[in-house]
């Protein structure tokens, strides 16, 4: 009799997050990951890529073209996006990390990605009286920055290049 592999998307029902990068689909739940290929069974997702599903902390870092992959990373994936010069950042918990620094620096969100303030934070809709549940959340990469988007809200979070550019847009409009 041949072992059954175990696949926490299957059991929990449960996609964490997402990332789309170099032609591959990621999908993250708990410490494991399934991807699926550009042009394999013709583009269709009924089929995850063979030997998958496969954990975060043993495989992730060789597809990211990582040497490593901080520990804190290894039992989840939070939120994730490639960025147009195929930077890919990964968020956990409080911080996150890029992809193309050897060894991988792990930075705090606050001060870096600007904050957020609404039900993404404590999964309640501000002062709405909404029954208690957790809201859909979705990632989706918007040029340099990242949209954040839930059943009722939406929100951008943009990252230290943009915004120096636009603090120069600004001091350009001032002088």
């Amino acid at each position: 009799m041949i072992g059954r592999v175990r696949n926490t998307i299957a059991t929990t029902g449960k996609v964490d997050a997402a990332l789309v990068a170099a032609g591959r689909t990621f999908l993250f739940s708990g410490d494991q990951y399934v991807r699926y290929s550009e042009g394999q069974y013709q583009g269709d997702y009924k089929y995850v890529d063979d030997g998958y599903p496969r954990t975060i902390a043993s495989s992730l870092p060789a597809e990211l073209d990582m040497a490593e992959l901080p520990e804190q990373f290894h039992t989840g994936i939070d939120a994730a996006f490639a960025s147009p010069d195929g930077r890919v950042y990964l968020f956990r918990g409080p911080n996150f990390l890029r992809s193309d620094e050897s060894p991988p620096v792990v930075r705090p969100i606050a001060g870096t990605w600007g904050v957020v303030s609404n039900e993404f934070a404590d999964g309640s809709p501000g002062s709405s009286t909404r029954e208690s549940s957790t809201p859909s959340r979705s990632v989706v990469p918007s040029g340099l920055a990242c949209r954040l988007t839930s059943d009722r809200n939406s929100s951008r979070l943009t990252g230290p290049l943009e915004q120096d550019r636009a603090r120069a847009r600004h001091h350009r409009s001032n002088v």
